[in-house]
């Protein structure tokens, strides 16, 4: 017996494949719509660099490359010192400008650049990038350079949208990996020295927080990274 196809599976294959394409183009314009923009990227390295959050990262890292005194290793730790040493600030700064762009409306990041080169804005994060010294000395660095109003008004400026929720964005931390693992990954690609020597660590240590940037590496590229060919 001749089999028949009945006459609706035809039909039927073509909405499937009008919806399939319907679907990646959805889903291709909402990747578009989900990229910042110029201005937006602007304001948020504006907002990042006028609120000191790379002299704060920077702060961590040089405390962690000065504390990294257990490696059993003498060349491991010199090698993360000199990877911390010339790590590009201005790669953290982008990335952490892009983090932040990606999801905060224009107006939010516009009031907080104008906040962060206010006179209080400059008095508060000032002292918010001494935080790699220790969380302690925060509230007294406010204390002992600002006044009662002064005070008053950071308080109430805290409250807004462009204050501490702003702030809490760009130290999440996610955001923060990213920024570390986009400027280690940028180390490597410039210098074939380090390369090397991160590579030879990671593969003996892959779990070790500085070897983040080979997992973001290799799902970019769709495979295992390897800096060493």
């Amino acid at each position: 017996m001749t089999h028949r196809t009945p006459a609706s599976q035809p039909r039927a294959c073509g909405v499937a494949r009008f919806s399939l394409s319907a679907a990646l183009a959805l889903a291709s314009l909402s990747a578009a719509a989900a990229e910042p923009s110029a201005e937006s990227v602007a304001l948020a390295r504006d907002y990042v660099v006028s609120a000191r959050f790379v002299d704060l990262l920077d702060g961590i890292v040089n405390r962690f490359a000065s504390e990294a005194n257990v490696a059993t290793d003498p060349k491991d730790l010199e090698m993360k010192r000199r990877v911390v040493r010339d790590m590009s600030r201005e790669v953290m700064a982008d990335s952490l400008a892009r983090s932040l762009a990606a999801d905060t409306p224009v107006a939010v990041l516009r009031d907080g650049v104008a906040h962060a080169k206010s006179d209080i804005g400059r008095i508060e994060f000032g002292c918010l990038a001494d935080m790699a010294k220790g969380p302690e000395g925060y509230p007294a660095c406010l204390e002992s350079k600002t006044d009662e109003d002064q005070r008053s008004r950071i308080l109430a400026h805290s409250q807004t949208e462009s204050g501490v929720a702003l702030m809490t964005k760009v130290l999440e931390s996610d955001a923060i990996v990213d920024a570390l693992n986009a400027s280690t990954r940028d180390l490597v690609a410039r210098d074939p020295e380090v390369a090397a020597q991160l590579a030879d660590y990671c593969e003996r240590k892959p779990d070790e927080g500085m070897c983040g940037y080979r997992a973001e590496a290799a799902a970019e590229t769709g495979g295992k990274s390897d800096e060493r060919r």
